[in-house]
């Protein structure tokens, strides 16, 4: 079992937050994309790091493509809230502890998408057993079914496009990242 505080950081999440984390030595550099409901970028969104322990907040807009970035962002438990005229707010938690360096990162069907280059090249190279996958059903389905709601049933195409990037098997993919999600949220199962 993984014995660092439940840190789920995902690649994509519905409406505007998707972020990485990439630590430094003195702290985390935590960066993303504000995109809408249908995964296009939101340029120039009020992006906000609010530190729920301190109060202390950080404001950042994302640039013309959506990016944002806060840098030296210390272990603690975060607010991360995106703003946009004609997109209400969201925000997400993030808890990000010193005792790891470590987080764990989730993929939802974006992976699968021909353009998702980033994502791509996240899911190729994060440690498999800091590597989740998940559905933001209904909205974001796999690339074979855009323009169809996505259900948790197509979770399979992501595993299997995850398994093609890393040259391994779907279900070493799946065993994988079933381990990881037991770990994560401290769930019991029977075999």
């Amino acid at each position: 079992m993984k014995t660092n505080a439940a840190r789920l950081i995902s690649a994509n999440i519905l409406f505007v937050l998707s972020f990485s984390m990439a630590v430094l030595a003195q702290g985390a550099t935590l960066s993303g994309t504000v995109k809408d409901a249908a995964g296009t970028p939101v340029p120039h969104a009020n992006v906000s790091l609010k530190n729920i322990n301190t109060g202390q907040t950080i404001q950042s807009q994302a640039d013309e493509h959506g990016a944002y970035q806060f840098a030296n962002v210390a272990p603690d438990d975060y607010e991360l809230t995106a703003a946009a005229i004609g997109f209400a707010a969201k925000t997400e938690s993030i808890s990000m502890t010193a005792a790891s360096q470590t987080a764990d990162i989730s993929f939802a069907a974006t992976v699968t998408y021909p353009t998702a280059h980033g994502v791509v090249g996240a899911a190729s190279i994060i440690p498999l057993d800091h590597m989740l996958v998940e559905t933001d059903s209904p909205f974001l389905p796999p690339q074979s079914r855009r323009g169809q709601p996505n259900a948790p049933r197509y979770i399979v195409e992501t595993v299997e496009r995850i398994a093609t990037l890393r040259g391994t098997s779907a279900s070493e993919i799946a065993k994988a990242t079933r381990q990881n999600a037991i770990d994560l949220f401290r769930l019991n199962h029977a075999g």
